[in-house]
């Protein structure tokens, strides 16, 4: 029977778990949306080159000038300092003003298009141009900080030429006057808060400080460290007393329990215990005892039983018995002391150590609550020592002179940038359009576009990767293995890649199983068109060619291929096969010296019935017993039960996947499903794979051998139809 049909069989330590086949795989990384990209990019150049157009047209039919000037913002002034550290406080961005560069700051930039520095300015010019509000002029001037300089590039774009040149010789002059104005207003702002934060601190330094001094007091402690140390110190104390008081308890108990079962024995019997033995008193008694019976015995072999001096001996032992009892239950009762002495002190040191244990909790608790005081306090002085420097600081700095910004650079006359500008937007809105649409159609597909894709969502191991091969629609499969195969003639290189992949296909199947190797196996799919009865036609050929007697049985009684794969007729096979009593010989073909094929026959009303009959259990253990290798095409798994009843009888099943074919939601409900039943999957195959083959390997290998003169020998018998 195949080992399937015995339990699991133990995998090699080289292929992956098994555990969780399923993986979330909806997820897109950065090398999936590059491949995505590369595989449209027609369509990204086709709208960026769109919309690239189409921007252009639309500066040509609507013009747009652009004018600039550059203004010099000078050193920031002695306050500035004291401003920048009051920033967050102050509820401002003034701290931000000194984060770029020491002089220009991005937050300035944002400043000077505020309505407090416009709204003068659009006032200013309302007579020419009535249409004009400060929001405008906050949403057209472009303010940059020149790298490496105190120097603001001021930029503003109209329709109108002159409009350009008026509007910037206006902002000049208004950011000359902001410069003034700006940080007379920050330092007032800053004396004002800290006027009001100064008694708040002080208030709340001293409530801290009474709050700390009155912990101490409740406690009894000045610091908690050094009370918890001797509260962990008496406590580890206590448990040591606690651990040998319990080892004391336990031998006295134990003593106690033997000199109580020593006392319910007979003393006649000589059974004194190991708890008696430590009582000399007892042992001489119970060694009168033991000689008296020995006397006893002597003279009672002798006499008769009521002789005299048998008589004697009794009424001595009579005698002797009580005494030995006595000093029996005295030993117990000394034993029985000796453990209510022991529990008590027992009970004792519990509950000691709980008082102990308890104290340490509560020190816990109250050494974090000290700490959060006298943090708080540390913080509370430290900021109220800090506001109190700030606020002398801005008092000596006050009166310092200001310099105000200029303008160093005159109005530039304005250009026309519309063309480009929008030529280069519409570029790169069609860049970003044509890669969404590139994602969102490559995503729509719904299939796996390269063998890592798979390997990355499934944790079945992957038993080999088969290339893509463009001469497969050409020739049959004989003769491909003969043209890649047979002895002294040139290697077709473009096939290789394909044959090896499936000779290491079969090699890693020959390793899979190191206890009983794979002899029987399913080959299927999860839709149809993935390439499983091309992939089964090959590795029948494969097997053989490695010296393996191969049946390859077509048990897809729907839509048969492996007759057409082989070149062979199908008039009768499987389904003639499983509603006969014929022998199999009489419908197998024999395709070449160790590859033998049994195809589908006629298509049959039931295909589900046959393959779950007693007939075709019969057929398939007599294949496992006639052929070193056995191999069932079946039908696809979504939808069909036809490969789940045959794989139950086999070694296993290879998941046959393909590359730019296979459906992903259809392949995550089969593996789903696999994952419920008992069916054993021994791996998947990768079909079609279009990642490159290095074709100069096989090249440089076999011209390399013919240079050498070393043939190689066949390594398969010639393949006839």
């Amino acid at each position: 029977m195949p080992s399937s049909m015995n339990g699991q069989a133990k995998r090699p330590l080289w292929l992956p778990s098994l555990s969780n086949p399923l993986e979330d795989n909806d997820t897109l990384n950065l090398k999936d949306i590059g491949a995505s990209l590369k595989r449209y990019g027609w369509l990204i150049l086709l709208t960026t080159a769109g919309l690239g157009v189409a921007g252009y047209l639309l500066g040509r039919a609507n013009p747009v000038y652009v004018g600039s000037l550059q203004v010099l913002a000078r050193s920031k002034t002695s306050s500035d300092d004291v401003i920048k550290k009051l920033a967050p406080a102050l509820n401002t961005d003034s701290e931000n003003r000194f984060n770029q560069t020491e002089e220009v700051a991005g937050t300035k930039v944002l400043l000077l298009s505020t309505e407090p520095v416009l709204k003068p300015v659009a006032d200013q010019l309302k007579g020419k141009y009535p249409d004009l509000e400060w929001w405008h002029l906050s949403r057209d001037v472009k303010i940059k900080p020149v790298t490496g300089t105190s120097v603001l590039k001021v930029e503003y774009s109209a329709a109108d030429q002159d409009k350009v040149k008026t509007i910037l010789t206006s902002l000049g002059d208004a950011y000359v006057n902001y410069s003034l104005e700006e940080p007379k207003a920050e330092v007032r702002k800053a004396k004002e808060f800290l006027d009001s934060q100064l008694p708040t601190l002080e208030s709340r330094v001293s409530q801290l400080q009474t709050q700390l001094q009155d912990f101490r007091q409740a406690n009894n402690f000045y610091e908690p460290q050094s009370k918890n140390s001797v509260v962990t110190d008496q406590l580890s104390t206590f448990r040591k007393q606690l651990i040998e008081n319990q080892v004391a308890l336990d031998q006295a108990i134990a003593r106690y329990q033997e000199i109580q079962s020593a006392n319910l024995a007979r003393p006649g019997e000589g059974k004194s215990g190991l708890g008696l033995a430590e009582s000399q008193r007892y042992q001489n008694l119970l060694q009168q005892l033991s000689t008296l019976d020995n006397q006893i015995a002597e003279k009672a072999a002798i006499f008769q039983p009521d002789h005299e001096e048998v008589m004697i001996l009794r009424d001595q032992r009579s005698q002797l018995v009580p005494a030995l009892e006595a000093e029996a239950a005295r030993v117990q009762a000394e034993a029985a002391s000796r453990v209510k002495d022991l529990s008590a002190r027992n009970q004792a040191l519990l509950e000691q150590e709980g008082e102990l244990t308890q104290d340490v909790k509560e020190l816990g608790g109250q050494a974090r609550r000290y700490a959060d005081i006298q943090r708080n306090l540390e913080i509370a002085t430290t900021n109220l020592n800090q506001l109190a420097a700030t606020r002398s600081t801005l008092d000596l700095n006050t009166a310092q002179r200001q310099t105000p910004w200029e303008v160093v650079a005159p109005v530039v006359e304005p250009k026309l940038t519309s063309v480009a500008q929008n030529t280069a937007l519409g570029a790169v809105a069609g860049l970003l359009l044509g890669s969404v649409l590139a994602l969102l159609a490559d995503r729509s597909k719904n299939v796996y576009h390269s063998a890592a894709q798979i390997k990355k969502a499934y944790k079945y191991p992957v038993l080999a990767t088969i290339p893509h091969n463009r001469e497969l629609g050409q020739t049959q499969p004989m003769s491909l293995a003969q043209a890649a195969f047979a002895s002294n003639r040139r290697r077709k290189f473009g096939m290789l890649p394909f044959l090896e992949s499936l000779r290491s296909l079969q090699t890693n199947l020959r390793l899979l199983n190191a206890d009983k190797p794979i002899r029987s196996v399913v080959i299927s799919s999860a839709t149809p068109e993935d390439g499983k009865s091309t992939i089964a036609a090959y590795l029948a050929q494969v097997a053989g060619s490695m010296g393996n007697r191969v049946l390859l049985v077509d048990a897809e009684m729907r839509r048969p291929q492996i007759h057409h794969r082989m070149g062979l007729q199908s008039s009768r096979g499987l389904s003639d096969l499983l509603v006969s009593n014929a022998s199999p010989r009489e419908y197998i073909i024999e395709a070449n010296d160790n590859v033998d094929v049994l195809t589908a026959g006629q298509l049959p009303p039931d295909p589900v019935g046959l393959l779950s009959s007693q007939r075709m259990h019969q057929l398939m253990e007599q294949f496992a017993r006639d052929y070193d290798f056995v191999i069932y095409d079946t039908p696809p798994l979504a939808g069909f039960a036809d490969a789940h009843l045959v794989a139950t009888k086999t070694d296993g099943l290879l998941l046959v996947t393909r590359v730019e074919k296979t459906n992903r939601e259809m392949f995550e409900q089969v593996i789903e499903g696999l994952g419920l039943l008992p069916t054993k999957v021994l791996g998947l195959v990768i079909n079609d794979s279009k990642q490159p083959m290095n074709q100069g390997l096989y090249s440089s290998y076999y011209d390399f051998q013919d240079a050498t003169k070393t043939a190689a020998t066949p390594l398969t018998p010639s393949l006839r139809r």
